[in-house]
């Protein structure tokens, strides 16, 4: 199955919200052995996130955020972020090439073969959403 990093990782995020012990064995077992197929895929992803959305990063964020809730007028705005991004000139700028890079290589496709699941074995209370996320899992009925 040839899918990008990201829809992995947002597959990965749908099977984790579905562990219940509602659901027929066979799919629980399924959706257990795929999320250890996809497991070291997250982790590559989150260290690789962790690289690019630093402390500097969310710190930055939050005090854009703050200027734009704390002051009304063009003027002061534009004043404040001058500050702002003289004081965070060095992270900016690679902000500008790490996140670009990341953002491209999440969103590559890689190849990485999961185990399908039996259509007779996919839940009915299977919410739609989820349903939809996972329906690449499911085989033909």
């Amino acid at each position: 199955m040839k899918l990008s990093r990201d829809r992995f990782y947002k597959l990965n995020k749908d099977m984790l919200n579905i562990d219940s012990k509602k659901y027929n064995k066979y799919f629980l077992f399924m959706i257990s052995y795929n999320k250890k197929l996809i497991e070291p895929i997250v982790e590559e992803i989150e260290l690789k996130a962790k690289d690019v959305y630093t402390k500097e990063f969310y710190e930055y964020q939050r005090r854009s955020n703050k200027i734009f809730e704390s002051h009304q007028d063009e003027e002061t705005i534009a004043n404040e972020f001058k500050i702002l991004n003289e004081e965070f000139k060095e992270s900016i700028e690679t902000f500008k090439i790490s996140i670009p890079e990341f953002e491209k290589w999440i969103s590559e496709d890689i190849e990485l073969e999961l185990r399908k699941i039996e259509f007779v074995h996919v839940p009915d209370e299977l919410e739609k959403s989820v349903y939809e996320s996972l329906e690449i899992l499911f085989m033909e009925p």
